[in-house]
């Protein structure tokens, strides 16, 4: 594992080059918006007020020893697939670089052959620290 430190400063450097149509909706490099649409997630720009009240915190990348962190972003979380749901949920969104991982489980009910992880991301409550879930994807 791979201990990462968040800081408020990152948030607030990246910010402006994140930002794509539709205008509230934020795009992380090499993510698919549909795919996590699919799967009820939507990550959302914050407000200049969630900026501030950000807090520095510490977490752990998955990924095993030579993981690298590709971009993080501060967003507003949504998630329907959670039990109870995320609604509006300010986040850390940590995104790895998955070059050279391989997921061999494969999409349940599917080719279950070995497939290359297109991205890796996890999800950090801004306000306590707290790890709240990883998401990943194999390239189609």
């Amino acid at each position: 594992m791979l201990t990462i430190a968040l800081c408020v400063f990152i948030a607030s450097d990246r910010l402006g080059g994140l930002f794509h149509s539709p205008p509230d909706l934020i795009e992380l490099e090499g993510v698919d918006v549909e795919r996590l649409a699919e799967q009820g997630i939507t990550l959302r720009q914050p407000t200049a007020g969630d900026i501030a009240t950000a807090v520095p915190v510490a977490g752990t990348m998955p990924g095993g020893p030579g993981s690298m962190i590709k971009q993080t972003a501060l967003a507003r979380l949504s998630d329907e697939g959670r039990v109870p749901p995320f609604d509006d949920r300010l986040v850390w969104v940590v995104s790895a670089d998955t070059t050279g991982r391989i997921d061999y489980g494969g999409p349940v009910g599917g080719d279950r052959g070995p497939r290359r992880i297109a991205w890796s991301l996890m999800f950090v409550d801004a306000q306590t620290g707290a790890p709240l879930g990883t998401i990943e994807s194999g390239a189609p």
